[in-house]
C-alpha cells in the first residue's frame, strides 16, 4: 500500500506537509513514493530541504524518491496507488496535471484546499488544509484504512474491451502492464 506524488520539486508544492503527515503513520508497510525530477540549477535546493526533512523524522524507509520516470511507468504507479496526493499552494489550474491523471485513472485524489483546487471535480477528491499535516493524515489514514489492495486489479477485470478502447492510449498501455 502507497501513496504517491508527482510533481517536480518546486517550493509551493508544498511536499513538506505530506512528509510530515507520513510520521503518524505506525504502519511500517505504509509507503510514499515521489516521482519528479530533480534539477541542479533550477530546484535542488529545495529537493535537498525535503530529503533532510525525510531524514531528521527517520521516515527514509517510508517515503522513496523515485526520481523522474517514463510517462508509462509513472502512470502505472499512480494506478496501482492507493491515492495521488496534491498538496500544492498554488497550481495555474486545479489540481495540476496530476489530478487530471488521477482523475482519468479513477484514483482517490487528496487536494489542498487552495481556492483554484475546488474547481476539480470528481466522486473521489477529498480536500485537506493547506499546510495541516494532520488533517492531511487523517484523510490520509481513513482512504489507507478502507481502499483494498486488489482495488486496481479489479478495476482492471471488470474493463470490458470497449470501454479499454475509449481511455485513451497512456492509460491502454498501463492497462496492458498490469493485466
Amino acid at each position: 500500500k502507497y501513496f504517491i506524488i508527482s510533481n517536480q520539486f518546486w517550493s509551493h508544492k508544498n511536499f513538506e506537509t505530506v512528509v510530515n503527515a507520513m510520521k503518524f503513520f505506525k504502519d511500517e508497510n505504509c509507503e510514499l513514493l515521489i516521482t519528479g525530477n530533480v534539477d541542479l540549477k533550477k530546484n535542488y535546493k529545495y529537493f535537498t530541504e525535503i530529503n533532510n526533512l525525510v531524514n531528521r523524522l527517520n521516515l527514509s524507509k517510508k517515503i522513496k524518491f523515485l526520481g523522474n520516470l517514463e510517462k508509462t511507468k509513472q502512470l502505472s504507479l499512480m494506478f496501482n496507488s492507493l491515492c495521488v496526493i496534491q498538496p500544492s499552494l498554488f497550481e495555474g489550474g486545479p489540481g495540476g496535471f496530476s489530478a487530471y491523471e488521477a482523475i482519468s485513472l479513477d484514483k482517490y485524489l487528496l487536494l489542498s484546499d487552495i481556492e483554484v483546487n475546488k474547481e476539480a471535480k470528481s466522486k473521489k477528491i477529498v480536500f485537506f488544509k493547506k499546510k495541516n499535516a494532520k488533517d492531511l493524515f487523517g484523510k490520509m489514514n481513513k482512504i489507507y484504512k478502507t481502499t483494498p489492495k486488489e482495488s486496481s486489479l479489479n478495476f482492471i477485470k471488470n474493463i470490458s474491451k470497449q470501454n479499454k478502447q475509449k481511455l485513451g492510449f497512456q492509460i491502454f498501455q498501463i492497462l496492458k502492464l498490469v493485466s
